[in-house]
C-alpha cells in the first residue's frame, strides 16, 4: 500500500511504498489528497501546491503547480453570560441583569448592535433599562420587551454597555415568576446563537 507522511516545517506530504506499484496507484492516490485549513480566521492568500512523482530509477517528473483559493466565513460573535440568578427585590430601582457578561468574536474586534429581551411570557410590569453610553445608545419597546442597542463600536464597549442593563419591576404586587432574559448581539452580518445568552432574574415581593 501507500502510505503518507506529512511534514508540518516543511509543508511537504511524501507518499511512498514498500513496493513497486503501478502508476495509476500513484495516481488514485494523489488524486486522494485533501487540503484542510484549521483556522476560524483563515488567511485568504491563494496557496501554492507542487505535485511531483518519482519512479524507481530516480528521476524525477516536472513540477505541476495547482493553486487553492480560500474562502473565509463570518463566524458570529459569542454571548456568555455567568452563572447563577440575579436577584431583585420589589420597589427596588433596578438591578443589573448580569455585571459579568462576556462578549467574543473571533474575525472582528466590533460590534454594531446588541438586543437584550424577556424571553417565555412578557408582565407589563417588568422592564429593561439603559443609559446611552460609549457611542451606543439604547431604545426600549414596552410591546416586545425587548431593548436594542445600535451604533458601531468595539466588542469592549458592547460588553461594558449590556453590563449596565437593569432589569426594574414596575408593580407594588410584582408575580414572583422567574423572568428569563437573553442578550443577543450582532457583528454587521451574523448575529450570536439564539441558544446562548440567557440570564435568569427572580423576583421577592415585599408585603
Amino acid at each position: 500500500g501507500i502510505v503518507g507522511s506529512f511534514n508540518a516545517g516543511t509543508g511537504t506530504l511524501t507518499l511512498t511504498s514498500s513496493t513497486s506499484l503501478p502508476v495509476a496507484d500513484y495516481q488514485t492516490a494523489l488524486r486522494s489528497v485533501a487540503y484542510l485549513n484549521t483556522s476560524d480566521n483563515p488567511n485568504v492568500t491563494p496557496r501554492q501546491l507542487v505535485f511531483q512523482v518519482e519512479d524507481q530509477s530516480g528521476a524525477v517528473s516536472n513540477n505541476v503547480l495547482h493553486t487553492i483559493n480560500i474562502t473565509p466565513v463570518n463566524d458570529p460573535p459569542v454571548v456568555s453570560t455567568s452563572v447563577g440568578t440575579t436577584s431583585y427585590t420589589e420597589n427596588n430601582a433596578g438591578v443589573v441583569i448580569d455585571p459579568n457578561v462576556q462578549l467574543s468574536d473571533i474575525e472582528s474586534s466590533s460590534l454594531t448592535g446588541a438586543t437584550v429581551a424577556f424571553t417565555g411570557s412578557l408582565l407589563a410590569e417588568d422592564t429593561l433599562t439603559y443609559t446611552n453610553q460609549l457611542g451606543i445608545s439604547g431604545s426600549y419597546n414596552a410591546v416586545s420587551g425587548s431593548l436594542v442597542l445600535s451604533g458601531a463600536a468595539s466588542i469592549a464597549n458592547y460588553q461594558t454597555a449590556l453590563r449596565s442593563v437593569s432589569y426594574r419591576n414596575l408593580s407594588d404586587n410584582p408575580s414572583t415568576a422567574v423572568r428569563s432574559i437573553q442578550f443577543l448581539v450582532h457583528d454587521g452580518t451574523d448575529a450570536s446563537s439564539i441558544s446562548q445568552g440567557f440570564k435568569s432574574v427572580s423576583v421577592t415581593a415585599v408585603n
